[in-house]
């Protein structure tokens, strides 16, 4: 999983006129990086001494459910939100691999 996807999901929104971000629309989308999240959730967890890591991929992975909650509930998703979500999940994947670099050290 990398922060690759998710930022090609919100660049993908951003260039569709707002009547087409519809919920239908990205649903597949959100349950591939669910799934893919999920995965890397069960390689940090048998990880030895990951605790860390572990925690932060469970906060990025309840933060998608809520996001893919609240894109079903309005069926839309504005610039606004898109901007600020893509920002929240660059913040999060950066501070997880900066934490996974400094064990390397």
């Amino acid at each position: 999983m990398s922060l690759k996807k998710v930022d090609r999901f919100y660049v993908q929104l951003s260039e569709l006129p707002k009547e087409k971000r519809t919920f239908h629309f990205s649903q597949s989308t959100y349950l591939n990086i669910e799934v893919e999240l999920s995965a890397l959730l069960m390689r940090q967890k048998v990880r030895e001494l990951n605790e860390l890591t572990t925690k932060q991929v469970e906060i990025i992975q309840n933060l998608w459910l809520q996001d893919k909650k609240q894109h079903q509930q309005t069926n839309s998703i504005s610039d606004f939100l898109i901007k600020t979500r893509k920002q929240q999940y660059q913040r999060l994947f950066l501070a997880m691999i900066r934490g996974e670099q400094a064990k390397q050290q």
